[in-house]
């Protein structure tokens, strides 16, 4: 929304004349701060860390060249039926799947490319120097990336940006070995499939033991029929469908992008679907991949697939094991860190463990009588009267 709202801008500062008078109205404050208050440090700063710097400068560089006054104003969106109408119009163009060419070009002369030395501090200028570092991309990151992209823009609507797939890796609602593995299997970095094609007397290792064909990422969470991941899934959407009635195929673009999943809205039941589809998906895809190796490397024989009841008896754990860590993390004891109790009770609800959580949260609340009132205790004889009797020293 925020490069939709700039590009906006950008587009009417060229319409109009130098001249004019310019009133732009704008409901993203971000936007409005960026290009007003705050509008000074971040040039001082050459917008670094901004992801969208080159927008900014175009605008600013734009702006001096006018001769005329332009005003920037904050407007929300449910003040005024015409910014309804822009921000629809906004984020219709966010969601588009082909990019526009805009000219971006601005006068050269009202640019200072850089950082303010007077500004520079130690810390920022070894991280700018460290960003113009330019590394090789990994052609595997880049084909998972535009999978994950295209797969979450199938399902949630608008295409995300590769910066907001790496940002909702890091997100809480999956457990950090989780988010480990969505990382190394987004840079294709695990050791399958072709990796053992180059080392010597490993070959085979690069064939599937089970379907002997070529082994990868893909073909180990969404192919293979003896790891026990059509089962696993036959269970995740039984489990989803009580929550929600569109239940998206698992391919390797919707696993590795499933932190950043939304079925749109922005209520809290919502959210609750959101959070409940990031644990369903992260979960089974982690427990296929453990399955899998323990079955490769921990067992006599390999080949032989794990039966269906244990698949099943390992996913109806995990989640159970998942439900449990987010009703203890929503304990008030843990102060700031501790999950809102609602939104945990939202995203447990409509689900087959919603009774087991609610167990939980009537146990907690019942409590256990420790003591109250008068209780018959038996006589302290230490501080008991025994009257004038004879010391030791007297007998």
């Amino acid at each position: 929304m925020e490069a939709a709202d700039l590009l906006s801008i950008v587009c009417a500062i060229k319409e109009q004349s130098i001249d004019c008078v310019l009133m732009i109205k704008c409901a993203t404050r971000r936007v409005v701060r960026n290009l007003t208050v705050n509008s000074k440090s971040n040039y001082d700063n050459g917008w670094f860390g901004n992801p969208n710097a080159p927008l900014y400068r175009t605008i600013i560089c734009l702006l001096r060249a006018r001769q005329a006054k332009t005003y920037i104003q904050y407007v929300p969106i449910h003040s005024h039926a015409l910014m309804k109408n822009v921000h629809k119009l906004a984020k219709s163009a966010a969601d588009k799947r082909q990019e526009d060419n805009i000219d971006l070009t601005y006068p050269a002369d009202f640019d200072v490319p850089g950082m303010s030395l007077k500004h520079l501090t130690q810390s920022r200028a070894y991280k700018y120097i460290k960003s113009l570092k330019r590394v090789k991309d990994r052609t595997s990151t880049v084909t998972n990336l535009d999978r994950a992209r295209y797969a979450n823009g199938e399902i949630s609507g608008p295409i995300p940006r590769d910066y907001q797939l790496w940002k909702s890796i890091r997100t809480k609602d999956v457990r950090r070995p989780i988010r480990d593995f969505l990382w190394r299997a987004m840079h294709s970095t695990y050791k399958v499939g072709r990796y053992w094609s180059h080392v010597k007397d490993k070959e085979h290792w690069a064939i599937c033991p089970i379907c002997q064909c070529d082994e990868s990422m893909e073909h180990i969470l969404t192919e293979c029929p003896g790891n026990g991941q059509e089962t696993i899934w036959a269970l995740a959407r039984d489990f989803w469908k009580n929550k929600h009635p569109y239940w998206p195929k698992p391919s390797l673009g919707s696993i590795l992008s499933c932190t950043s999943t939304s079925f749109g809205g922005t209520s809290k039941r919502t959210r609750a679907t959101n959070r409940m589809y990031r644990i369903l998906i992260a979960e089974s895809a982690h427990l296929i991949w453990k399955l899998r190796c323990k079955h490769i490397f921990n067992t006599a024989t390999p080949t032989q697939p794990p039966t269906d009841a244990e698949v099943r008896h390992k996913w109806n754990h995990a989640m159970e094991q998942r439900m449990r860590l987010d009703f203890h993390m929503s304990h008030k004891h843990l102060t700031t860190k501790s999950l809102p109790m609602k939104l945990v009770a939202k995203t447990w609800s409509h689900t087959p463990l919603e009774s087991a959580f609610q167990s939980l949260r009537s146990d907690e609340q019942s409590g256990v009588l420790v003591g109250r009132g008068n209780i018959d205790r038996p006589p302290d004889h230490s501080q008991q009267d025994y009257g004038d009797l004879p010391s030791p020293t007297q007998l």
